[in-house]
């Protein structure tokens, strides 16, 4: 049973929450009934759909800012439609589960999932989640995001010369940022090698832009765990790993372009000239 408290939480996401517009996917009306008032009265735009294909479909055609996604769907397994919809379109997502299963929460974002919640969830913790996934997002994909990074506290701020986003002495700071051939555009959202695009995850983009704008810097797994999901330790930094892994798969086509990601043992990566490492 989701504990159902509709007191609301106001803050300052509440005013742009209904210029936002999410896809819910969940096949129990219950559930769904109840997460579409409490995101409703958030003043959130939501559209709902009980399987697989329905949502295949749907976001096409409504092209969501972020997407919610049971794991146990009656006609599709939802890891593999996370990967699927995410295919489709670029929005965040955050995966459901009613499975005790640990590996459930790993899996979600091995396959490119922004956030897990785990049934039965508190209302108040939905909302906090949707705030923050959709924080770190464009207001509207392919558009300006307020942080582009938004890291969690506790990791240092990013050098004057490779601004991250916001406003600088009454000017825009949203500057591209450039590393070698490698171009990171923060209000496109868009990652050329040489002039050629590389296609990204927005996981995988947040934590390419995150080692790209400090590019002498070494963060831990937790630091970049906290600018992938919200939080700096979230007891699965590991799972970075295998985000690193997957962004080195598609560096891996540009050749030497490519600036590489180098393992510090032990502790983290960085962005720069070195050994291309497996990690620990």
């Amino acid at each position: 049973m989701i504990h159902a408290d509709l007191s609301r939480a106001r803050n300052d996401d509440a005013a742009s929450a209904s210029r936002r517009t999410i896809m819910l996917v969940d096949d129990d009306p219950s559930v769904a009934g109840l997460v579409r008032e409490i995101l409703e009265g958030e003043g959130y735009g939501v559209e709902t759909v009980g399987t697989g294909s329905a949502a295949e479909t749907m976001i096409e055609r409504v092209r969501p800012d972020l997407v919610i996604l049971d794991i146990m769907l009656p006609d599709a397994d939802g890891l593999m439609l996370c990967a699927r919809l995410l295919g489709q379109w670029p929005a965040p997502v955050i995966m459901l589960s009613g499975s005790r299963r640990e590996s459930d929460r790993i899996l979600s974002l091995r396959l490119g999932a922004d956030d897990f919640i785990a049934k039965p969830f508190d209302t108040f913790e939905l909302v906090a989640r949707v705030q923050a996934v959709l924080r770190r997002s464009p207001r509207e994909l392919g558009m300006p995001s307020t942080s582009p990074l938004a890291p969690a506290s506790g990791i240092a701020p990013l050098r004057e010369s490779q601004p991250s986003g916001g406003v600088r002495n009454g000017k825009s700071t949203e500057a591209p940022i450039t590393n070698g051939a490698l171009t990171i555009d923060p209000r496109r959202r868009t990652v050329t090698i040489g002039g050629s695009p590389v296609h990204l995850t927005p996981t995988e983009n947040r934590l390419l832009t995150a080692l790209a704008s400090d590019a002498e810097r070494v963060f831990s797994r937790d630091e970049l765990a906290g600018v992938l999901w919200g939080y700096e330790s979230m007891g699965e930094s590991r799972a970075v790993d295998v985000h690193i892994r997957r962004l080195r798969v598609k560096l891996e086509p540009f050749g030497e372009e490519a600036p590489p990601i180098v393992t510090v043992r032990g502790f983290g990566y960085k962005l720069g000239a070195g050994e291309l490492t497996d990690a620990d």
